[in-house]
């Protein structure tokens, strides 16, 4: 019987728990011929990166902004994630995601800041960039437009 094995999709939201539980899932997804994608905050110590490396063949890596106060007021820490990005960038293939969030990481500088520094590491690596929508129980913030997006788009390239 020739069957094609799924993608399974890993998904490590808090400082990279997947290593606890999962590793050994992946390990065998990978040894049966099936592939695994990582989906994480990068907010992890470039040992647990290198423990999943052999077993993940792509990751999404969602860089929640590109000021160290952006990382600070979530409790994280940007030099970790960039870290973590450039690393796993040289292992598997990389995607990252940012959620714009008006009044916090909008700033058309920052943006580019961003791409810039993601080119720097590969054009190839895609950045999606997606659109915050508040929660009608918060009600004060407004949806961001599309719009002020396409100048660091236009960077990128």
């Amino acid at each position: 019987m020739n069957r094609k094995m799924p993608v399974e999709c890993a998904v490590c939201m808090h400082r990279c728990r997947l290593l606890e539980g999962q590793l050994g899932r992946c390990r065998a997804r990978k040894n049966e011929g099936g592939r695994n994608v990582l989906v994480t905050n990068g907010s992890a110590a470039l040992w647990v990166l290198e423990e999943l490396l052999p077993c993940i063949d792509a990751m999404n890596i969602d860089l929640k902004g590109f000021t160290e106060d952006d990382y600070r007021k979530l409790g994280g820490d940007l030099e970790t994630v960039k870290d973590f990005i450039k690393r796993a960038a040289q292992g598997c293939h990389v995607e990252l995601t940012t959620l714009i969030v008006p009044g916090e990481n909008d700033s058309e500088a920052q943006m580019e800041q961003e791409a810039r520094w993601i080119s720097s590491i590969s054009p190839e690596i895609p950045l999606h960039v997606t659109r915050f929508f508040p929660p009608i129980s918060h009600g004060g913030s407004e949806c961001h437009g599309g719009g002020d997006c396409v100048p660091a788009e236009r960077d990128r390239r």
